[in-house]
């Protein structure tokens, strides 16, 4: 299974969703995982943002090394699952591939919650640990979900 976080610019929230799950689906024992992030309106090779760097930090996550990218056919294709963060990001990437809408959803709702996770970007690290705190929980939830699936 190939899950995809989609975001903004993949600066912020898809790429601790990405470091998050990377962790989680170790920790949970899970197998047959591929993990990748991109943004609706990404620029392709900027940092992760400094509250993301210092969010994911705090738990151990390191995001160094991320690269942002822009969403791509090839990455729609490839998903098989695609984990939007807001119900705009969703349709967005509905409207762009259409043919790959079954596959996109939210990930508070994926999760069994609702809502978007609100865009921390220039705000407090309170704002960003927040943002990441959702993220954990929702990424929990469904890999408890699917334990077995992979």
């Amino acid at each position: 299974m190939k899950l995809l976080f989609v975001c903004t610019g993949n600066t912020c929230r898809s790429p601790m969703a990405l470091a998050i799950a990377k962790k989680m689906h170790v920790d949970f024992g899970l197998d047959g995982y591929e993990f990748a992030s991109a943004g609706v309106m990404a620029e392709d090779g900027a940092s992760a943002s400094r509250g993301a760097l210092d969010a994911a930090a705090q738990i151990g996550l390191d995001l160094s090394g991320h690269s942002s990218r822009s969403l791509t056919s090839e990455l729609v294709r490839e998903s098989t699952l695609i984990l939007t963060m807001t119900k705009l990001h969703k349709d967005m990437v509905c409207v762009k591939f259409p043919d790959h809408s079954d596959k996109v959803h939210i990930i508070s709702e994926y999760a069994g919650k609702l809502g978007d996770v609100p865009d921390p970007f220039g705000r407090s690290l309170q704002v960003y640990s927040k943002c990441r705190d959702s993220l954990v929980e929702y990424i929990k939830h469904i890999f408890e979900a699917h334990r077995g699936d992979a």
